[in-house]
Parts: structure tokens; C-alpha cells; sequence
């Protein structure tokens, strides 16, 4: 895996790309979710070597800049349509999870033929969220703006309070404990970087958050997709994928082992899968 950068708007955007082992093989794109410490290294147990990859950092997280800018779905849908246009220049496989698979569909609506198809991972948006949820996030809004706001900030990126978020919501009861320590300590150490909080508060008051149903319904069917869910998600719990069904009956839907990332808890499972799903359609006529 190649480790490189991608100027995009005066700021440096970092991304790893894996050469196929295979000739004209088709090109994946990953985009990581978002939340305390996230990365695009949510994706490094996945190999997949058969296919050609990318894998990005989105603006504001992990080894990319982190400006003191006014976060939003927009200027990320924008910085995923000039990446696959300027940098990988070749239609891409989408594979995005939670909110960063809200911004997968954004892109796609705004360009077509830019992708191939979307992989999803327990996707989450705007209008997926409880209204109870919806009011907690406009609270924050408004107390961001306040001196209390930077000390709620500086609790949930402290170690303990990175410690209790990634624990009891990102990982199930199984993960091994040895590995759960180096989760914490990886989302804890991308949590310190200068300029992080910027992109953490957007997060936490919801400014990230896309009308992913309406923009799941506008894809059209010839479009292939897949839904991926880990069974014991307490952040956005397996059941909400009946609202996805409802609007892309079409869609399959295949449970996985595993909380928030199932495609490192359940990693040989989630290969497996997408290996096939995407296999079946490079194949047909």
C-alpha cells in the first residue's frame, strides 16, 4: 500500500493506493465513517488484493489537514467527486460506512458515471436518526458556542472518554481485549492532532449528517448495491436498515459479526462478500 497526498483546496489530503494483482481489475474506493479518532485505517484489515484500492482520509481527519473550517456534507461530497476525477480517473466501487456512506451517496447522485456501485456499511444519515437524537444534536450546536462547549469537547477526546466511546460502542463484547487496546489508543492518538476538534464538533452537532434516504431513492436501480450491518451496532442498531429496504427492496442485505466496524471484526466475512457481490457484476454481460 502506497502512501500519498492529493492538493485539493490548498490542503493536503492523505490517501494509500494498492496496485491489483490483477490487469483491469476493478478500482475501489474506501471512505471511513466519522466520529472520535476515525481513519480511514478502519479499512487496513481488508485486503482484497485482487482489486486496485484507495483509501482516503477525509479533510480534517486522520493524516489529512485539519483547517479551522465550517465542516459539512457538501465539501466532502465535493472533495470524493474531484479525488475519483483528478486522482484515480477511472470509475470506482464506492465502499463507505455510516455517515461516510451518506456522503458516498451524495456523490453519486451529483455523478453517475463516476461509480460502478455502492457498498454499504451500516449507513447512517440526517433522516435516519430519533427525533430525541435530532434535538440532543441542535443542543450541542448551540453549546459549542459557549466556553462549556470546549470543555465537553476536551472530555470526549480525553483518554478516558475515547476509551468509553470506542469500548461500549464501537467494538462488541468478543473483540479480542489486546486488540480493543490498540483501537483506544489509535482513535485516542488521531483525537490529539492539532486542528481536530474542528471536524469533531460538525460531527458531534450533526453537520455532517446527509438526507441519505432521499438520496438513496434517487440512485437509480441499475445501479448495484450492497448493505453490510454488524448485528450488535448499538450506535445505529441493525433494525434501522429496514428503513434502506423499504426505499431499495432490491438492495441485499447481509448481516455481519460485530458492532460499528464489522469489516474488522468480521473482516474474512466482509472480503468475502464484497469479493463476490462485485465479482458477480464484473462478470455479467
Amino acid at each position: 500500500m502506497r502512501n500519498d497526498y492529493f492538493l485539493w483546496q490548498n490542503h493536503q489530503i492523505f490517501y494509500q493506493h494498492r496496485m491489483s494483482s490483477c490487469q483491469n481489475s476493478p478500482v475501489l474506493l474506501f471512505l471511513h465513517s466519522f466520529g472520535i479518532g476515525v481513519s480511514s485505517e478502519e479499512y487496513r484489515a481488508n485486503l482484497l488484493t485482487e482489486f486496485e484500492s484507495y483509501r482516503l482520509d477525509f479533510l480534517g481527519w486522520g493524516r489529512s489537514d485539519h483547517p479551522p473550517l465550517e465542516y459539512g456534507s457538501d465539501l466532502y461530497t465535493a472533495l470524493v467527486l474531484d479525488f475519483i476525477q483528478q486522482v484515480i480517473q477511472k470509475p470506482v466501487w464506492v465502499i463507505a460506512s455510516s455517515i461516510g456512506a451518506g456522503i458516498s451517496l451524495q456523490a453519486v447522485c451529483r455523478n453517475l458515471p463516476s461509480f460502478q456501485g455502492v457498498i454499504l456499511i451500516g449507513p447512517q444519515g440526517g433522516n435516519t436518526i430519533s427525533q430525541a437524537n435530532d434535538a440532543v444534536k441542535q443542543g450541542l450546536n448551540l453549546l459549542f458556542d459557549t466556553p462549556l462547549g470546549a470543555l465537553l469537547q476536551g472530555l470526549v477526546t480525553s483518554r478516558q472518554g475515547v476509551s468509553l466511546f470506542v469500548r461500549n460502542r464501537l467494538y462488541s463484547p468478543s473483540y479480542p481485549p489486546l486488540e480493543l487496546d490498540k483501537e483506544i489508543a489509535h482513535h485516542w492518538r488521531n483525537a490529539q492532532q492539532p486542528g481536530a476538534a474542528y471536524s469533531l464538533k460538525s460531527f458531534l452537532n450533526g453537520k455532517l449528517c446527509t438526507p441519505i434516504l432521499e438520496d438513496l431513492a434517487a440512485v437509480p436501480s441499475t445501479v448495484p448495491m450492497l448493505c453490510l450491518w454488524g448485528k450488535d451496532n448499538l450506535l445505529n442498531p441493525i433494525q434501522n436498515a429496514q428503513k434502506f429496504l423499504s426505499v431499495r427492496p432490491d438492495m441485499a442485505l447481509v448481516p455481519l459479526k460485530g458492532a460499528f466496524y464489522p469489516h474488522i471484526e468480521d473482516s474474512a466475512t466482509f472480503e468475502n462478500t464484497v469479493r463476490d457481490f462485485i465479482l458477480a457484476f464484473a462478470k455479467a454481460p
